[in-house]
């Protein structure tokens, strides 16, 4: 297994909470 494939995949994790952040703000609006 790749070190480095963790790092990615908590990377896109964090990029897909800050993505529904956005998106909630936005209906918010």
């Amino acid at each position: 297994m790749d070190p480095n494939l963790g790092v990615v995949k908590s990377m896109i994790k964090q990029l897909e909470k800050s993505k529904i952040r956005i998106t909630a703000h936005q209906h918010a609006i």
